[in-house]
């Protein structure tokens, strides 16, 4: 394998070679090196978006409370973004008793894009709230 373009693809064969093109393929091992190159943009827009957030909050409420509430909050999304990884590779957890326990890894690009989404949906929450009941 060798990079090129930023892509991981197969050496060139045949005519491919000879001509000095190389054709791209796509592979899943190439997909997920170019998401992790991409995890420290992931970390610093996360942290954008939460720090605005618990800003706004504060903005528009003035309450310390509301500011300190969002902010437990948003520590859930960022711990699932920035440690993505060591999150995933947690198992043998149950959430209480008769509940399933985790018995695999979570690969931890689905436990970023868990947190993503769980920071998304709270922004987006809060704030047709506040428009709904002002």
């Amino acid at each position: 394998m060798f990079k090129q373009n930023g892509y991981l693809s197969p050496p060139p064969r045949g005519d491919a070679e000879r001509s000095g093109k190389c054709s791209f393929t796509f592979s899943l091992e190439a997909f997920y090196i170019r998401l992790i190159d991409n995890m420290d943009l992931s970390k610093t827009l996360s942290l954008s978006a939460a720090t605005s957030f618990v800003a706004f909050v504060y903005a528009m409420t003035g309450s310390g409370e509301s500011t300190f509430r969002v902010l437990l909050f948003v520590l859930l999304p960022l711990a699932c973004i920035w440690f993505s990884d060591e999150l995933g590779r947690l198992s043998g957890i149950s959430m209480g008793l008769g509940r399933p326990v985790i018995t695999e890894n979570t690969p931890g690009v689905f436990v970023a894009i868990g947190g993503w989404i769980l920071l998304i949906v709270g922004i987006c929450t809060w704030v047709m709230l506040r428009i709904q009941f002002p």
